[in-house]
């Protein structure tokens, strides 16, 4: 059935490479997310545009859709500084380094996803680790991309765990949400006044504008929701 679950990417926001919009909208456009549903999950998942699964009463409908356009992903790397040196298929524009769980499921679809940004210039080495390892390096920021699942995500207010730069962790609060170390003061501002609002109605405007603009600055790659 449906799952209100997120498989997503994560940026490190603080990495010098990633920290750049320009960069991480042309990793999404290089992803070609419904071939991966297709051949790994045997169709048995939903494109994701944001945190929120389509059947979700908070979803904004129109937000956040992007197909994959090599063409384009090219054209923002270029503008970003990342030129291609060779052209196709000789040495890269960059080199990532991409970090998931040793689970034999979840790193075959990294190496799918690597192989797929590797078409347009960018190398991706995927580093496998034991979970804790690997759930111990997410927190503390060292990694520039991993793949993860949020847990069921029912109220819209979990955008303020994950998105809020409150929620950043350090030493004092390891566990907190937003381990892609993003920070806006705009989204800030529109989480803090979701959780203070009673009306539906103008809950529903608030975290249509937040999906509108996470789907701008792109922090994550939200590729599908599971069945």
């Amino acid at each position: 059935s449906p799952s209100n679950v997120l498989t997503y990417m994560m940026f490190n926001n603080d990495d010098p490479v990633l920290r750049d919009v320009r960069v991480r909208r042309a990793l999404a456009l290089a992803l070609d997310r419904p071939a991966v549903i297709r051949t790994k999950l045997a169709g048995r998942a939903v494109l994701a545009t944001g945190l929120l699964p389509p059947f979700h009463w908070a979803y904004a409908a129109g937000v956040g859709e992007f197909e994959r356009d090599l063409v384009a992903a090219g054209a923002l790397l270029d503008h970003a500084g990342y030129p291609d040196p060779d052209g196709p298929g000789g040495r890269p524009r960059l080199r990532l380094s991409y970090k998931t769980s040793a689970d034999q499921f979840r790193l075959a679809i990294a190496r799918v996803l690597a192989a797929q940004l590797g078409q347009v210039g960018v190398e991706v080495e995927v580093r496998p680790f034991e979970f804790n390892t690997f759930f111990t390096d997410i927190k503390k920021g060292n990694y520039q991309i991993a793949t993860m699942q949020t847990a069921e995500v029912v109220e819209p207010d979990t955008y303020f765990a994950y998105f809020h730069s409150s929620r950043i962790p350090d030493k004092a609060n390891p566990d907190v949400g937003n381990r892609w170390r993003y920070r806006s003061a705009d989204i800030d501002a529109l989480l803090d006044a979701g959780r203070h609002e009673l009306d539906r109605g103008k809950r529903l405007a608030i975290y249509g504008e937040v999906q509108r603009r996470l789907a701008d600055d792109l922090p994550i790659i939200p590729p599908w929701h599971e069945d």
